[in-house]
């Protein structure tokens, strides 16, 4: 009996726990939010920062507002005037990186150089325009933090910060280069508060790229300084040399191109292909309908998985043989087959969310019609445009799937659809009602290989942490559901055995 009343106690405590844990959560929920502080807050000029109901706050993009307590607000004043320094401030006692206070600078001399670098002729920092996420932060830290916020028994949690970094001390002062956020003092040279290691910053520039239109720009995060090369602070193992420059594939920024034009090397950021398989040779710089930039070689296709980190090989190379001409983006022919490129995504069921894979196909086209490819027109200056082959017309997508178009190229179900088409004011939701109505028509295809990125669970894991409090309460509620209902069957068994002996 002892044993139960224990157990009861132990499984209460349980509950009450999990139900303190549940209102922390929840009452985390109801703190200042940025919407109230947009609404019914004053911004200080054009700051991050904002007062609102006494109190100073700042605005942390992906994590909303921070309160500062420590500020003194009769002092308190942002020290830039762009956007790139709408994040730093300072007080009479302090200098601020968004809500966080940065040491040793002195508020009085401090001063923003340009691009979020800040000095006080002694010390330098880097605060940089945009919040990042806080690595330092486990999912299980988070949560514990949430909770205790809500109750007011911590200060919120800095899942998202801005990263400020310290540069060297010099003697020199820091000044900016290139008209970007690139500082030097003569010596020491860094990019974002990055150093870039060895790099001669009287030489130092930008690397030429090569747009999808054949134009050229100064690529923002290839460098060299006559000498060395470097992806943004990362040293590349590459000598300067002529033929170098950066490729740029439309709808995939976050992936950067360097190419050898001598070799046919490649380097992806800051990692280099095997150069065993090279010459490389990248098949399309158009990315409307892709989601890999993909690699020709005598030895395959390749593509960089960004997922596993590694050059993987997706199949044996179709453009080996034959002349191959890129009639259309993504779209290419040898005079007799056809070629295109289609990107999808496969995502997970409401049991299992989120993205699973993405995959870059290359397709031939079966369709029966023969011939040479004639172009009929250009839909509008930039949707796409009109081909004929044989008897069959079809129209060449250059929206993407950003804008609904799955495909790089539909079929007209009537031929008198093109006058539609080539109309010079046509929008972008007629050629989507025009799918939906079948009027564009899916081609027959043959896959002829896929470059795929698998996604992990990672994200998953961080999303079902949250319910935790809520899978531990129900936990204790059927326990003690469970240890009651026996307790009642005990005393029905006890008392049917009274009766039976009566």
């Amino acid at each position: 009996m002892k044993l139960a009343k224990y157990l009861l106690a132990l499984l209460g405590i349980l509950v009450l726990l999990s139900l303190i844990f549940c209102i922390g959560i929840v009452m985390s929920w109801n703190k200042a939010s940025s919407n109230d502080i947009d609404r019914d807050g004053a911004r200080v000029d054009n700051s991050i920062y904002s007062l609102y109901q006494g109190h100073l706050y700042a605005d942390v993009p992906s994590n909303g507002v921070y309160r500062m307590d420590q500020v003194d607000l009769n002092s308190f004043k942002p020290i830039g005037d762009d956007y790139r320094s709408r994040q730093i401030a300072v007080d009479r006692q302090q200098v601020y990186c968004g809500n966080l206070s940065l040491p040793k600078l002195n508020p009085t001399l401090t001063r923003h150089i340009g691009y979020g670098y800040i000095s006080d002729g002694t010390y330098h920092f880097y605060c940089p325009p945009m919040s990042e996420s806080n690595l330092d932060l486990g999912s299980l830290q988070q949560l514990y933090q949430q909770f205790l916020y809500g109750l007011n028994w911590g200060p919120k949690p800095q899942s998202y910060q801005y990263q400020f970094v310290e540069l060297a001390q010099s003697s020199q002062p820091y000044r900016l280069i290139l008209d970007r956020n690139i500082a030097t003092n003569g010596e020491q040279t860094y990019i974002a508060g990055q150093l870039m290691p060895k790099a001669d910053p009287t030489r130092l520039a930008r690397l030429p790229q090569k747009m999808s239109d054949a134009k050229l720009k100064q690529s923002e995060v290839y460098f060299s300084d006559g000498r060395r090369v470097y992806y943004r602070e990362h040293l590349l193992d590459l000598p300067a040399q002529d033929g170098l420059y950066a490729v740029e594939i439309d709808g995939l920024s976050q992936q950067n191109y360097l190419m050898l034009q001598s070799s046919g090397q490649v380097y992806q950021n800051d990692i280099a292909f095997d150069p065993q398989h090279a010459p490389y040779q990248l098949i399309s710089p158009y990315g409307q309908h892709v989601l890999h930039a993909l690699f020709a070689s005598k030895d395959g296709i390749f593509f960089y998985n960004t997922q596993t980190k590694t050059l993987q090989r997706a199949g044996d190379n179709p453009f080996l043989v034959g002349q191959w001409q890129e009639i259309a983006p993504l779209i290419f022919s040898d005079g007799q087959d056809t070629l295109f490129l289609q990107g999808s995504e496969s995502w997970g069921s409401n049991r299992n969310p989120g993205l699973k894979s993405r995959t870059t196909h290359v397709y031939k086209l079966t369709e029966s019609a023969t011939g040479q490819w004639e172009k009929l027109g250009i839909v509008s200056p930039h949707f796409g445009s009109i081909w004929k082959k044989g008897a069959d017309v079809y129209y060449f997508d250059q929206l993407g799937r950003t804008q609904g178009l799955s495909a790089p190229l539909y079929r007209l179900d009537d031929p008198s659809l093109v006058s539609v088409l080539l109309k010079a004011d046509i929008r972008v939701n007629e050629i989507r009602q025009l799918i939906r109505d079948k009027r564009l028509l899916p081609v027959k295809k043959e896959m002829l290989l896929s470059a795929v990125s698998r996604y992990s669970k990672t994200g998953e894991i961080r999303l079902s942490l949250p319910p935790l409090p809520l899978i531990l309460f129900i936990l204790a509620v059927g326990l003690l559901l469970q240890y009651w209902i026996r307790r009642v069957q005990k005393k029905a068994a006890k008392s049917t055995g009274n009766s039976t002996q009566c």
